[in-house]
């Protein structure tokens, strides 16, 4: 009798041993039902929208540099730019674009903590033209894939874009130069030992086909009444003139007297080719 209650009562203690142990045994999660396996924080990855693109935070676009993914966004959107790995990669020349957002030093070339960032306040029209150039080329690459977009500045937090950037006024000022292009083409021009150098229009000169020839004036903006009349928009500078250029005008136009237009020394007002020395005069 004794020896059963004792075999009773060491069952009861073994099992009671084995019952304990296994509350203070971690479970191994992979044995777990897929279901019951803890889920990754939401917050870990981007979130998928309605047009196939991700949404990320800031936070989820830098940490894509320790996943060894080379992501880097403009303007707000991502691009994956894994094909153009010898640029991108760790320890190539722009690896400092991959995990952020670093539309200003697109234009600026300032690569330092400040200086990548997607704030373009305060820049001139050019250099927006120029952060709007380089978001095309991403847009337009072969192999470079949009795959998302940045929530911040340029997309909120459902993925719509906010319009922050001023693409309407860099259409609006790229439509301007265009027709000023038009009515100022640059002159052809060519330098040789015999003549030194020589400036001329044609009715191609400039790339800009028309059906008049023109003369040749060295153009000044910085007298242009055009260019003093321009104002800083919406906190950007008023930008630097452009260099004195030739540029070939119409008969008319070179009629009227305009400090801005200067007729090259020792050229007639009305001759379509000209030699280049040193000093001008002036048209009026």
């Amino acid at each position: 009798m004794e020896v059963r209650v004792a075999a009773i009562v060491g069952a009861i203690a073994i099992a009671s041993s084995l019952a304990l142990h296994s509350l203070r045994a971690p479970v191994a999660v992979s044995s777990l039902p897929a279901q019951q396996l803890p889920s990754t924080n939401d917050a870990e990855e981007p979130r998928p929208l309605e047009d196939g693109l991700l949404l990320f935070t800031v936070e989820q676009l830098a940490r894509t540099v320790k996943q060894q993914r080379l992501y880097l966004a403009i303007l707000g959107d991502v691009y994956d730019v894994h094909t153009g790995a010898k640029h991108y990669a760790k320890g190539h020349s722009y690896h400092h674009f991959v995990g952020i957002d670093g539309s200003r030093a697109f234009a600026t070339g300032e690569y330092t903590a400040e200086g990548l960032t997607d704030d373009v306040s305060g820049m001139s029209m050019e250099m927006l033209e120029s952060i709007g150039g380089w978001h095309k080329f991403f847009a337009e690459h072969e192999t470079y894939r949009r795959i998302g977009h940045v929530v911040g500045r340029y997309y909120d937090a459902r993925g719509a874009p906010t319009h922050a950037f001023p693409w309407a006024r860099i259409a609006e000022s790229k439509a301007a130069a265009e027709a000023k292009e038009r009515r100022m083409p640059m002159c052809n021009s060519k330098w040789s030992r015999e003549e030194g150098a020589v400036v001329w229009c044609t009715t191609q000169s400039g790339g800009i086909e028309r059906d008049w020839v023109g003369v040749p004036r060295l153009y000044n903006e910085a007298h242009d009444p055009e260019y003093l009349a321009l104002t800083p928009t919406d906190g950007e500078p008023k930008r630097s003139p452009k260099p004195e250029r030739c540029v070939c005008i119409t008969t008319e136009m070179a009629a009227q007297p305009a400090a801005h237009f200067s007729v090259y020394l020792g050229c007639a007002p009305e001759a379509d080719k000209c030699q280049v020395r040193k000093k001008t005069e002036g048209s009026g």
